[in-house]
């Protein structure tokens, strides 16, 4: 199975820190936000990953990410304990998730891949990994029950929607995701995070996609496809979990959750290793 990080956008959300950086080379506390999706990648025991970016900045992540195998600190910080193959894509312009995924398919060349967006972390490193493990066909998608006043942000026109796609559950299956919905509109409290699994006909998907009212391909139309066809599969994710692009207090958020959690592996590792 591929990796594919997809690390585009403008981060306009977070101006004026992305004026200089690309938002995915900002710090989430002890690393650079791109590292922790990795992380996720590797933790699930995925080498091969295709880095899709674009913009003026492109040539930040590709430095950062180079310099991996040659910088301890970084293989520390990753729990990487062998090689890394990545390859980078180029999106021209924002278009979309799925337009991003799209680019991975020349590299990828019919293996199943797991996406992650590279703004989003999660307390779980090994987030992915049972997922993985298992994956034979079809999609699988990661859900995050979230508190009422975490879901909604306002929009431009004043009004209240979701800040995420999120997931209908019925009787244990995905019946329907809807993208940004009003809060009368809400199926469920699920939010879709920005991790994905997906076999080759994800590619193929992609290419009849519609642009939707923002001029973007949607992942949220991407897994509407693969719900038609029941081959639709979700894990619920433990611990908590945050999109570090959505705003300036997001990043704040995540920033301050990554580091409790990286005290508290200093604190258990110092702990074990007095009672060893």
């Amino acid at each position: 199975m591929y990796g594919v990080l997809l690390a585009g956008g403008t981060g306009s959300r977070l101006w004026p820190h992305t004026i200089t950086h690309n938002k995915h080379t900002l710090p989430v506390y002890d690393m650079p936000m791109i590292f922790h999706p990795l992380r996720n990648l590797i933790r699930a025991g995925i080498r091969d990953v295709v880095v899709v970016t674009g913009g003026e900045h492109y040539g930040q992540i590709k430095y950062i990410l180079d310099t991996i195998e040659i910088d301890e600190r970084s293989k520390r910080l990753l729990k990487l304990h062998d090689s890394l193959n990545l390859r980078y894509r180029l999106q021209d312009k924002p278009a979309g998730i799925a337009d991003a995924l799209a680019l991975a398919d020349w590299i990828v060349r019919g293996q199943p891949v797991a996406v992650m967006l590279a703004d989003n972390v999660f307390e779980d490193d090994e987030v992915l990994a049972d997922a993985v493990n298992g994956f034979r066909n079809g999609a699988h998608i990661f859900l995050k029950e979230l508190p009422e006043e975490a879901i909604y942000e306002q929009g431009k026109d004043g009004k209240s929607r979701a800040k995420y796609g999120m997931a209908k559950v019925k009787d244990s299956t995905v019946v329907e995701i809807i993208e940004k919905p009003a809060p009368e509109k809400l199926p469920s409290k699920y939010a879709v995070t920005g991790a994905y699994l997906y076999d080759n006909t994800v590619f193929r998907i992609a290419r009849t996609l519609t642009p939707s009212g923002r001029g973007e391909l949607e992942i949220t139309d991407v897994n509407n496809e693969y719900i038609k066809t029941g081959n639709i599969k979700y894990s619920t994710v433990e611990g908590w979990w945050g999109d570090a692009g959505e705003s300036v207090d997001g990043w704040l958020a995540v920033n301050n959750l990554a580091e409790k959690k990286c005290k508290n592996q200093q604190k258990s590792s110092i702990d074990g290793i007095i009672q060893h």
